[in-house]
This record gives structure tokens, sequence and C-alpha cells, in this order.
């Protein structure tokens, strides 16, 4: 297992060398919405390509993001991606117009740090231990016996 952990540490680390890796500090504008009914609005998507996977803590917000004093700012409840829209839930009252949807984007190496993350912190690794090991010697995983419940 510790072959595997050490394998994706050099991928993160040939990331930054190559800048792969760029924290996004707060929101940032990703596009203005419409009101579709009471607590959904629809962000068009056929100009660019949105996908809400990459975004965290997205909120439709007036002014200048959900920083500025001076808007208000409504956290996205849930999200449909559609054939050309991505549809937004956030509460009913949120006004009808004037919205746009700020979101903090995750860093490109962002999966393989979790990937990381979840593989240092496995107690058994069981299953994945052996996959290592076939993985770095290039040999085919045998075959494991159901166990017997009574």
């Amino acid at each position: 297992m510790e072959q595997l952990v050490q394998a994706v540490d050099e991928v993160l680390a040939g990331e930054s060398r190559a800048g792969g890796r760029s924290e996004s500090p707060g929101h940032t504008r990703v596009g203005d919405v419409h009101y579709l009914e009471d607590g959904w609005y629809g962000l068009p998507t056929y100009a660019s390509r949105i996908d809400p996977d990459d975004l965290q803590d997205m909120r439709l917000a007036t002014g200048a993001g959900p920083e500025d004093r001076r808007g208000r700012s409504f956290t996205v409840l849930g999200w449909r991606v559609e054939s050309e829209r991505v549809r937004l839930q956030v509460a009913a009252h949120a006004p009808q117009t004037g919205l746009t949807l700020r979101a903090v984007r995750r860093p490109p190496d962002f999966l393989l740090r979790s990937l990381r993350e979840a593989l240092a912190g496995l107690p058994d690794p069981g299953l994945a231990e052996r996959w290592s090991a076939a993985v770095s010697t290039r040999s085919r995983l045998r075959t494991v016996r159901p166990a017997v419940v009574s």
C-alpha cells in the first residue's frame, strides 16, 4: 500500500512542479442565471462547459458576490444537469432577477489528493494491498474464495 501512496505522491509532486495546483481563494463568477420557478434557476451551458462537480460552495448572489456586504447570497441546495443548462435549487424567497452563480473552483489535483488521503487512511488495506502488489510486479490478481457465512 505504501508503494501506491508513494506513486500518488510522485504524481502530485509532478503536478505542482508543472503548475497544476492553483487554489482559488474565494468565489468566482460562473455565470448569470435565469428564473425558472419558485426556488429554481437555470444556468445556460451551451456557451461553455460547466461541471458542478468541479465547484464548491455554490451560491446565487446579487452584487459582487457572497463576500459583498451590500448584496444578498443564497446557498445552492441542489442541482441537476439538463441538456443545455444546469438547474439550480435555492430558497424559494430568492429574487427572480439579478442573480449570478458564484462558486469556489476545486483545484485541478483535487481528485488525486482525495485518492491519496483515502489510501493512506485505510485501516485494513486488504484487496487494495493485493492490487498494489499486483500492479508493482505486473502480475495478475488471484481470485479470492468468498467467505462462508453460517
